[in-house]
């Protein structure tokens, strides 16, 4: 389990690998945080090997999502599998994610 960062242009891309849980969720955060401070605003989150996530991984986007709309940003939520989307509707999140709920 571990998130890959990428810099694509002005775009950081963040690649899941395992669950938005625990470990994965505070990478994440620590992560979007570095590229946040060095005035990145616009991600892309690739969840193509991301089954699930927990409170903890809800969270980490969400904060996120705050975070770059309060800086003209954006959040793309890429690959999104059933079961995570399905965990979006459940929390209600999928209205916060909707537009940005595409395949990379």
């Amino acid at each position: 389990m571990s998130i890959e960062r990428q810099l694509t242009g002005d775009i950081t891309v963040l690649r899941v690998d395992g669950d938005l849980a625990g470990i994965n969720a505070e990478e994440l955060r620590v992560l979007a945080g570095e590229e946040l401070n060095a005035g990145h605003r616009d991600f892309l989150i690739d969840l193509t090997h991301t089954g699930s996530a927990d409170s903890q991984g809800l969270e980490a986007l969400t904060w996120l999502q705050r975070e770059c709309h309060e800086r003209l940003g954006l959040v793309k939520l890429l690959n999104v599998s059933d079961a995570f989307r399905k965990i979006l509707e459940l929390t209600r999140l999928e209205q916060r994610f909707t537009d940005e709920l595409e395949p990379y």
